[in-house]
């Protein structure tokens, strides 16, 4: 299963961050430069996000450090996103959880599915509990700070083909799948045929008819566009994932104490801000999805009863992939929801 997802991980390591103000590079006049870049698209609530950090940080430094802005994906991908920042060629990120585990697999342990069953758990043993406490140390692990984790919602099923109200509509579909093990094997355990991509790809795939249909939240399905090439949608909450406001470590380091505050205090608010426009935000793009022609579906109890026993499944299957110690953890704080 591993060597599916590494092909994907890899296929855009040879990107190099092409902007000239990587690494946290200093001007003329003394000020510092970091690079974010994020792949969300415009209207997805990262984007504002990332646009209130830029003016808290410039703002509260007095222009002593400076944020450029590389978003909608275009200084590659996710996962080579997070490599560029590993490396230090680009100083900082909004990536998602999953994005970040093409640099420590580990952190893919927040996509087990159904280990939420809403966003009071989230808030509270993810972004301000151990689950987030130890991503963050993993990553750190690998030079990437975590300055505070923000929303990238629970997940939803959408296709072309067929309403999807029982376990048995998901078997034959062909899925893109996000570049994450568990989740692979996941919907591999319900009888889909598993396309994994980075979501950069996803639209292209789905236009061309190379994927039936993808597995996003509402948000992401709206603000991608993915919505123009489906037909259905049902809302599974299958699997949660947050975003990371991360940033590389020397580069972090290279600011002053008081600078450095600014940029986590910048970041936390940031964060904050981020998670509950993406919560406003599900209801409005489920309406313009809706209007746009795509037909919601509600799982069967049944169903949602399957869909849940695979999942204690993939649980089982994939205890041996993490540290025992965060899989107890996860069994006696949340057990299989």
């Amino acid at each position: 299963m591993k060597r599916k997802v590494l092909t994907g991980l890899i296929a855009g390591a040879v990107t190099v961050c092409v902007v000239t103000a990587c690494g946290g590079s200093g001007g003329d006049d003394g000020s510092t430069t970091l690079t974010l870049g994020s792949a969300a698209a415009p209207t997805n609530a990262m984007t504002p996000a990332a646009e209130q950090f830029k003016e808290a940080v410039e703002s509260g430094t007095d222009g002593r450090v400076r944020v450029t802005l590389q978003l909608n994906g275009v200084v590659g991908d996710e996962f080579t996103m997070s490599e560029s920042i590993q490396r230090g060629t680009l100083d900082m990120g909004i990536i998602s959880d999953f994005g970040l585990s093409g640099v420590e697999p580990a952190v893919s342990v927040a996509g087990l599915p159904y280990l939420f069953t809403d966003m009071d758990q989230v808030k509270e043993h993810y972004y301000n509990g151990f689950l987030g406490e130890y991503s963050a140390g993993k990553l750190a692990e690998h030079g990437i700070r975590v300055l505070a984790w923000g929303d990238n919602s629970f997940r939803a099923l959408s296709n072309s083909v067929r309403p999807v109200e029982n376990a048995s509509d998901i078997e034959g579909l062909n899925l893109r799948v996000t570049q994450v093990p568990v989740l692979i094997d996941y919907f591999e355990a319900l009888g889909a045929r598993v396309t994994p991509l980075p979501i950069t790809e996803t639209l292209t795939s789905l236009q061309q008819g190379l994927v039936d249909g993808q597995e996003n939240g509402v948000n992401l399905t709206a603000s991608f566009g993915f919505g123009d090439a489906q037909e259905y949608m049902t809302i599974t909450n299958h699997a949660y994932s947050a975003v990371g406001f991360v940033i590389n470590e020397q580069a972090f380091e290279g600011l002053s104490e008081a600078d450095r505050q600014v940029v986590q205090d910048a970041a936390t608010e940031a964060a904050a801000f981020e998670v509950e426009q993406n919560i406003q935000d599900v209801e409005t793009n489920r309406q313009k999805l809706e209007d746009g022609g795509i037909v919601f579906s509600e799982l069967t109890p049944e169903a949602a009863g399957v869909l849940r026993e695979q999942a204690e499944r993939v649980w089982a299957d994939s205890a041996g992939n993490f540290d025992p110690e965060i899989m107890e953890q996860i069994q006696t704080t949340l057990g299989a929801q």
